[in-house]
């Protein structure tokens, strides 16, 4: 099984660092999520790169800060 807890700091980490490739590439080939504020579904790797990437350009300054603290499964918090 994934270690998802570390997958999941992975992503932060990658934002972090504004490696949004890096972010790419940790995710599922057939990724998707709604984007209920912007009102449409990103889908695929790209696209979601890309999304993430317009955020750090809308918000150069924004950061996660985000910790892992609980995995279990598939859920981690």
């Amino acid at each position: 099984m994934a270690d998802n807890a570390a997958a999941a700091s992975a992503m932060f980490d990658a934002w972090e660092r504004r490696d949004f490739e890096g972010m790419g590439e940790r995710l599922a080939s057939g990724v998707s999520f709604n984007d209920a504020p912007g009102g449409h579904v990103v889908k695929g790797r790209a696209d979601v790169r890309d999304w993430y990437a317009s955020w750090a350009t809308a918000f150069p300054d924004g950061v996660a800060g985000a910790t892992v603290s609980a995995a279990s499964g598939d859920t981690v918090a």
